[in-house]
């Protein structure tokens, strides 16, 4: 059982506790859905459970926490690693081993355990998260879905009571979210003390049973604390409107169009009660000036290659998202398009001049890049260098970097950590940190990797008006993404690559529609876009949407 009572936290240098008199007991056995906007303080809260923010991090603490007996205030990180086990955000950050094997023994080796009990807990635990027959691979060589799940056979052969996650898919795709859920599910069935801090809520509410709980917090309280139906029945449009959460799209739609009871997923809506009107795709692609054209590109890193016989254009001026699996090549070819990697074979010419002949100096001046993982691209120690760190180094009066910060500060909801490192940032803050030292430099083009990974539905919802703002400029905007209801809210062209090469250009109805397409590339098109499908109106992709063609609801 874990007990938490009256729990505030500061981190180092920090005088605004990150949380805030946290009240919490957890029983054994139970599934604990913890929600929460970019900031609020769940990963905090987990961190605090295994001693790690005691530990690791530092900072001031006051309250009590138990976790089946131990505090974790007072008990050592090595000591809490028999007890709770904590399933990171991104699993190259625990990873550390050569092969999947080695990687699943290393825990319960470090605690002394018999050899045979050992290997016969890392055989049953890679069994259970169907990684056997990898057991003798290379770490480095798995998908990123793989790799999480190797996480957890990490954390289930140390035989913990109480498995932590933080955000276990916030990098994978949605095929790798599929196969981590998967997992989850099965441990559900094993009563083992859960307690998942998680975004993709459409994915997680396949899981929520009647029992299970869902708590919210916000600004580093716990606001909400109860069952699933009626958290999001009774609280939702306050989740939605003043904390700035996503929910499950089946049940905002609900909530939107006022039907009760609450269905949380396709399988509890009765389809009679809808009659919808078809709507004509208001996608603004008409224009087909191309302001990069990539011709025959093929690139390799040593003898594996990544990219092969890349075709395509991207319009001037508008949103074009490239999607595929982990692994796929979209990083690598965003990295191509800004010149931080060099094509082995073929092209990319930026408005009809081939890049490589390009200064760098100007290529960087007209095309800003929002790195996948924003530690890769911050240089100074606080969050206000860094936003100024681009105007600094062209040389601007001091008056006017002084201003440009203050607004980009702002902005982005970055005030009240200007003076912290950039790297003790929540997921979010730091996603949101890294537009900002890009758009302040008003490049021509924008190249976002991932750009929704760790935001909450406020911050996604502002990056959607901005890119809509941004657009309105004239500046083009180029995404990769395995986030598929952003995509249906912003793209005006998708680009499909798989293995490589490209599968697919079009616009998003037409993706969604291409059963066959969205298998291959390992996607899955939105819940409100199944429903809508389901109804005889495909063309409809958004919630938004639905809610405009709604003709009429029929009332039981």
């Amino acid at each position: 059982m874990i007990k938490v009572k009256d729990l505030t936290y500061w981190y180092p240098r920090m005088e605004s506790p990150s949380l805030d008199r946290v009240n919490l007991e957890i029983n054994d056995g139970e599934f604990v859905l913890i929600l929460g906007a970019s900031g609020s303080g769940k990963s905090t809260l987990l961190f605090s459970l295994n001693g790690i923010l005691q530990h690791e991090i530092g900072g001031r603490i006051k309250g009590h926490i138990e976790v089946n007996g131990k505090n974790p205030t007072e008990k050592e990180v090595f000591d809490m690693a028999t007890t709770i086990s904590l399933v990171m955000q991104d699993p190259e950050v625990q990873l550390t081993q050569m092969t999947v094997f080695d990687e699943v023994v290393f825990g319960p080796e470090n605690l002394l355990r018999p050899k045979e009990e050992v290997i016969q807990a890392a055989e049953s635990a890679l069994k259970f998260v169907g990684l056997y027959e990898k057991k003798d691979c290379i770490v480095n060589e798995l998908s990123g879905g793989q790799k999480q799940r190797l996480a957890i056979a990490a954390a289930l052969a140390m035989n913990t009571e109480i498995i932590a996650m933080d955000e276990p898919t916030a990098h994978l795709d949605p095929k790798g979210t599929n196969e981590v859920f998967q997992v989850i599910k099965k441990l559900k069935e094993l009563k083992k003390t859960i307690i998942l801090v998680e975004h993709k809520v459409d994915n997680v509410i396949e899981l929520l049973e009647e029992d299970d709980r869902v708590v919210v917090l916000d600004n580093g309280k716990i606001i909400l604390n109860g069952r699933p139906r009626e958290i999001f029945a009774k609280h939702g449009r306050v989740m939605m409107d003043e904390f700035g959460l996503a929910l499950p799209q089946i049940v905002e739609l609900a909530l939107r169009l006022g039907i009760t009871p609450i269905p949380l997923h396709i399988g509890e809506v009765d389809c009679s009660k809808f009659d919808i009107n078809p709507i004509a795709s208001n996608r603004s692609g008409k224009n087909n000036i191309p302001i990069i054209t990539v011709k025959d590109l093929e690139f390799s890193y040593g003898n594996g290659v990544v990219l092969n016989g890349v075709n395509f254009t991207i319009p001037k001026g508008l949103t074009t998202v490239i999607v595929g699996q982990n692994g796929s090549g979209k990083s690598t070819l965003l990295q191509n398009i800004i010149g931080l990697l060099k094509p082995t074979k073929g092209k990319i010419l930026f408005n009809g001049v081939e890049l490589n002949s390009l200064d760098k100096k100007s290529v960087f001046r007209d095309i800003g890049y929002v790195f996948q993982y924003p530690e890769h691209q911050f240089v100074t120690k606080t969050v206000k260098d860094e936003i100024e760190y681009g105007l600094k180094i062209r040389n601007l009066e001091r008056s006017i970097i002084e201003s440009r910060s203050r607004e980009f500060l702002e902005m982005f909801g970055l005030e009240k950590t200007k003076d912290r490192h950039p790297l003790t940032l929540s997921m979010g803050e730091k996603r949101r940190l890294s537009f900002a030292t890009m758009l302040i430099l008003e490049p021509k083009v924008l190249i976002m990797d991932e750009p929704v990974i760790g935001q909450d539905r406020r911050r996604t919802q502002y990056l959607i008006k901005l890119i809509d703002k941004l657009k309105s400029q004239g500046i083009t905007i180029i995404i990769a993404t395995h986030d598929m209801n952003f995509l249906a809210q912003c793209a005006d062209n998708v680009i499909v690559i798989n293995e490589g090469k490209v599968i697919f250009q079009g616009d998003v109805v037409k993706l969604f529609n291409e059963k066959r397409i969205l298998t291959a590339a390992g996607l899955d098109d939105p819940p409100v876009h199944k429903l809508a499908t389901k109804l005889g109106c495909p063309e409809i992709v958004t919630v938004e949407q639905f809610c405009t063609c709604l003709a009429k609801q029929v009332v039981a």
